[in-house]
């Protein structure tokens, strides 16, 4: 949650949930064009506004321990905010955001991907893909992925050294060596037993001599050339 949000009380947290768990279940169940629905969404556009206006930023989490609004938990089970907290699971949303001003037509998308069956064409791709896809300005999402490391596996190996420029136009003296050893890459892995050669080290030294050779014959070749023109 960043510094822009603020906690809302329980019962309004618990009111809005069940707003919107009620419309996209009319949503779900008759389409966006039933009346009915078209009340339960208007009603549930018209508490986000409030709530926005009031608060600002309002932000929907599902985390470990339940859904959130704002950073507390909300407590859903045996009310209609069960319903959003069951979509929200199908469709694999882990949070989403909604800012003001919230626009009525970035809502009713919203709310018509957010009811969508999982696989259904509009969800294709992801809830994630289906939002970037409709590029809403007042709602937005932020996908979190988790990569596991394991301390027991050794480091990958370190990218090759590359050469972005040799330059020999300055003077028959002037190259400029500009190398990318990718030293950031290695980590903090195990330093060699003392006394021995690092071999990142004598990997590095070699590149640099290797480069500093091409860089110094394409330079004597830059000098003769210059030469046998002069005569």
């Amino acid at each position: 949650m960043t510094a822009t949000h603020f906690a809302l009380q329980d019962a309004e947290g618990i009111e809005l949930c069940k707003i919107l768990g009620l419309a996209i279940s009319n949503v779900s169940m008759y389409g966006m064009e039933h009346s009915v629905t078209a009340g339960s969404v208007a009603q549930a556009f018209d508490a986000v506004v409030a709530k926005t206006d009031l608060y600002g930023a309002v932000e929907l989490v599902m985390g470990e321990g339940g859904l959130m609004v704002n950073g507390a938990v909300v407590e859903t089970v045996r009310t209609t905010g069960q319903l959003l907290v069951d979509q929200l699971t199908k469709l694999g949303v882990h949070d989403f955001e909604l800012q003001p001003p919230v626009n009525r037509g970035d809502f009713n998308q919203f709310m018509s991907i957010l009811a969508s069956p999982p696989g259904s064409t509009l969800v294709a791709n992801g809830f994630e893909a289906a939002m970037a896809d409709a590029k809403l300005k007042s709602i937005r999402v932020s996908g979190v992925s988790y990569a596991r490391v394991n301390k027991d596996e050794p480091p990958p190996p370190p990218p090759p050294p590359s050469t972005r420029r040799i330059s020999n136009t300055g003077g028959s003296n002037s190259f400029d060596l500009d190398m990318d050893l990718g030293l950031d890459e290695f980590g903090a892995g195990a330093t060699p037993a003392e006394g021995a050669p690092d071999p990142m080290v004598e990997f590095a030294a070699s590149a640099y001599m290797e480069q500093k050779r091409t860089a110094e014959a394409a330079s004597t070749g830059h000098r003769r050339k210059a030469k046998g023109q002069i005569a």
